[in-house]
């Protein structure tokens, strides 16, 4: 089942979020306007999905059966850097993806279609380190709103959240990816989930790695931070993943909250005035 929205273009230009102080800074940035949404992930074909480390996380299966769950699956248009998915249905979260980390940086943001990086038919977005050093590749997923110029990240978090990470082999550079599901705030941690290197036994496969949480009563996501830690084992090919499948289930509009208690208390009273 998909999910179409039809949308009118939004101005392209917008500030790049500058990462960590230490992370190399992207000049390029890009806007991907109203994306086809899916209701279910598809991480299928040659990658398989490892959970036995991820011990934390929320199954898929789970998520997939909230009335309210949403997948991006093509980033068709993503650039080098800092990418920003937008909708103008003002009940659908806007996602912010950005880059940093140690590791020295190559092509980090832009669009990956190569069947070996992405877990559904379509595009991911890639994440590369350009160098055979050791380091970190860090990558941020926003849940917020688009100005059209400014994203505010401190809105519009989500219930769920969830998102495939791939590469065919290559799997020997990875010590670990960690990924934190942080509130609101961007500062409370809700949920960490850890997949060792160690763990995929056949480091020349096609593996996709799955990440999901849905957040426990009070909580509310408003961002996923991904830390893939690499080592220094030279190799002839740098370490390259794709990200993909980014999946959200949105936190109803304050004004529907206040008209479905609105209506419970109409209906309260008129049962009492029965009474």
């Amino acid at each position: 089942m998909t999910m179409n929205y039809s949308r009118s273009l939004a101005p392209v230009f917008f500030s790049v979020l500058v990462a960590l102080s230490a992370a190399p800074v992207f000049l390029n940035a890009a806007e991907i306007s109203n994306p086809t949404l899916y209701t279910s992930m598809d991480p299928d074909g040659a990658r398989d999905i490892t959970l036995s480390d991820a011990s934390n996380a929320t199954s898929q299966a789970t998520l997939e059966a909230l009335d309210d769950f949403l997948v991006v699956r093509d980033f068709t248009g993503a650039v080098d850097g800092t990418n920003v998915v937008s909708f103008t249905d003002a009940s659908v979260p806007d996602i912010q993806i950005s880059f940093g980390g140690t590791a020295n940086g190559a092509s980090s943001g832009s669009i990956v279609t190569n069947s070996g990086f992405i877990t559904s038919a379509g595009s991911g977005i890639r994440a590369v380190s350009g160098s055979n050093d050791a380091g970190t590749i860090i990558g941020t997923i926003d849940f917020g709103s688009w100005s059209g110029s400014t994203f505010a990240s401190n809105v519009n978090a989500v219930s769920a959240a969830a998102f495939t990470l791939s590469q065919p082999g290559r799997w020997v550079r990875i010590d670990s990816v960690v990924v934190t599901f942080l509130g609101i705030d961007d500062s409370t941690v809700l949920n960490t989930q850890t997949i060792l290197g160690s763990s995929i036994t056949d480091k020349d496969s096609n593996q996709g790695l799955y990440f999901g949480y849905k957040a426990g009563s009070g909580e509310a996501i408003g961002s996923a931070v991904l830390t893939v830690n690499l080592n220094d084992v030279v190799t002839g090919d740098n370490p390259l993943m794709g990200l993909d499948d980014i999946s959200f289930a949105a936190i109803p509009e304050p004004a529907t909250s206040v008209s479905l208690l609105g209506g419970m208390v109409l209906l309260m009273s008129v049962a009492m005035r029965r009474r």
